[in-house]
């Protein structure tokens, strides 16, 4: 077969087992199109780079990334969605497998998981669980431990019965399909961005890529005059003061974290496809970092730990920092808004009684009622996170402009590397016994917003990883009779940790138990007997650990004999 032409004027295949005209050029991707043209909205975009397989469907039965595969290579192929894999209302045995087993919970990821089935279903016959994880692997999801997803592909390979349907008033304490399994599977629920009207423009965010600096926004005329799909390009200073106050544009100009929004771009979707963020008219000045104090402090402490420092038969102490950190995109901000008659719809994923419509209807002089929210109905609420700002702007510029208005779904954490630059020091002491005496620990945290922008959201999520870091450090779950712990959110020009709500507390949980090893090994003692010793105060722990002894014990034996 000749290699398709990406300059070619249109490209025919077949989808979903229909031949289709999709016009050029070829090098658009292929998932926003299949979405927008032929409203198949199981299609899910999200980190738009590849990275999280949320987009995947079949070529010729080999699973792509749609949002980077270009609409000009599936010329003369065969593109099938996970609204194709089954015949009218009749579920494949995959599909039905994934009901029954319950795989799909919030059931963003369930398509593009079971397009990956469905592949290596397709090549081999009775693949291993090794095989059905690899086969998985390219595919991220956020609610889920993929146990069940295993288990679903497995019993897949052969007929799949469905459990029957418990009688009337017999439902409580069995395990029946969810009511919503059948859209989840079948790529039919629709989530934040999969209800948007045809005829709406888009609003795309422009972020800072230099902080802290001075901004300075041209004059964007010619920029509007040389792409007619482009509407307009809004900043803080085209904004009513109300709504201007409550968006993290740069106050005064200045830019204070990488990421921060510094504009916003509306139009068509082909027209800011054609625009860069280095397009528009935007001057960076770096400018010094401020030395801005701790964003929080937290601080524990009881008892005499110096005392007990002092008296301690054995001291295990040092420090560890956590790499730089590169969380999964798989969450979406996206939504949109639309002028009515008398008033202000947002279908986004936002509390009814939230701020945003309060802001809305002074900003336009509506009566609150006439400002609704409607959410999605889908579970998971993709979009629900860290929106109120641009909720403001879509609903002030689709009330401006008087068309639908959409948010460009776009990842609320980039794919691009966040450093937390944490920092901890620590140390425990304990007697000949091995009893925990004391505990100390410094704790430092770059959290990535600063006072002057930090919205409340972030402000108390730097208070909340203090406060988690400090009880963390002080105790841990053993009972200790003193304990000193400090630990501090700093400011710095990161993006903010807006998805990383318990960074640290889980990492300084495990260097702290690495540490009671340490003591174990200096006095002689079995790792699980120092923990039984200083859980007695801890009921829970306590009981755990005891379930535990007999199968460490055999697996310590076991160890010895090999």
């Amino acid at each position: 077969m000749a290699a398709a032409d990406p300059a070619a004027d249109s490209i025919r295949f077949r989808l979903n087992g229909v031949t289709v005209t999709a016009p050029g050029p070829g090098t658009r991707p292929l998932g926003p199109m299949l979405r927008e043209e032929h409203g198949l909205t199981g299609v899910k975009l999200a980190c738009d780079d590849g990275t999280c397989g949320l987009c995947s469907v079949l070529v010729d039965g080999q699973a792509v990334r749609a949002c980077r595969y270009p609409v000009g290579e599936a010329e003369g192929h065969v593109v099938v969605t996970v609204e194709g894999l089954h015949a009218q209302a009749t579920l494949n045995r995959i599909q039905r497998a994934f009901l029954k087993w319950g795989v799909p919970q919030c059931g963003f990821c369930a398509p593009a998981m079971l397009i990956a089935a469905t592949e290596l279903l397709g090549s081999r016959a009775r693949p291993s669980e090794a095989e059905i994880r690899a086969a998985l692997s390219g595919v991220l999801c956020r609610c889920t431990g993929y146990g069940r997803i295993v288990a679903a592909v497995a019993e897949a390979v052969g007929e799949v019965e469905m459990p029957r349907p418990p009688a009337a008033g017999r439902a409580a304490g069995r395990d029946v399909p969810a009511i919503d399994g059948y859209a989840k599977v079948t790529g039919g629920l629709a989530f934040a961005a999969d209800a948007v009207p045809p005829a709406a423009l888009w609003l795309r965010l422009v972020t800072a890529r230099r902080a802290p600096a001075r901004l300075s926004l041209g004059s964007v005329a010619p920029l509007l005059a040389a792409h007619p799909g482009l509407r307009a390009v809004l900043s803080a200073s085209d904004l009513p003061a109300g709504l201007a106050a409550a968006i993290p544009f740069p106050a005064a100009g200045r830019v204070e974290f990488l990421g921060q929004p510094v504009a916003a771009v509306i139009g068509s979707r082909a027209a800011l496809a054609a625009i860069s963020d280095a397009a528009l008219p935007i001057r960076y000045q770096p400018l010094p970092e401020t030395g801005a104090p701790p964003l929080a402090v937290a601080e524990r402490r009881h008892g005499a730990p110096e005392a007990a420092f002092a008296a301690a038969a054995r001291i295990a102490e040092g420090s560890f920092a956590l790499e730089t950190l590169a969380p999964a995109p798989i969450e979406i901000a996206a939504g949109w808004a639309e002028k009515r008659t008398d008033g202000l719809d947002l279908h986004l994923a936002l509390r009814p009684g939230g701020a945003e419509r309060r802001l809305l209807a002074a900003a336009l002089g509506l009566p609150l009622e006439k400002v609704r929210i409607v959410p999605p109905a889908a579970a998971g609420g993709f979009g629900a996170r860290d929106i109120d700002g641009p909720a403001l702007l879509l609903g002030f510029a689709a009330w401006t402009l008087d068309r639908p208005l959409a948010l460009m779904a776009a990842p609320l954490v980039a794919a691009t590397k966040i450093a937390p630059r944490l920092r901890v020091t620590a140390r425990l002491a304990a007697d000949r016994d091995g009893r925990l005496l004391a505990a100390e620990s410094d704790s430092h945290l770059a959290a990535g917003v600063t006072p002057g922008a930090a919205s409340g959201l972030a402000a108390g999520l730097a208070a909340g990883l203090a406060v988690g870091l400090a009880a963390q450090g002080a105790t841990g779950p053993y009972p200790l009779a003193a304990a000193s712990a400090a630990a501090r959110a700093l400011a710095d020009g990161a993006a903010p940790l807006g998805a990383s709500r318990g960074l640290g507390a889980v990492e300084t949980t495990i260097w702290r138990e690495a540490r009671i090893d340490d003591l174990a090994a200096g006095l002689g003692l079995d790792r699980l007997d120092i923990r039984r010793r200083n859980a007695a105060g801890t009921p829970g722990l306590a009981a755990c650990l005891a379930a535990l002894a007999p199968r460490w014990r055999q697996a310590a034996e076991d160890v010895a004999a090999s």
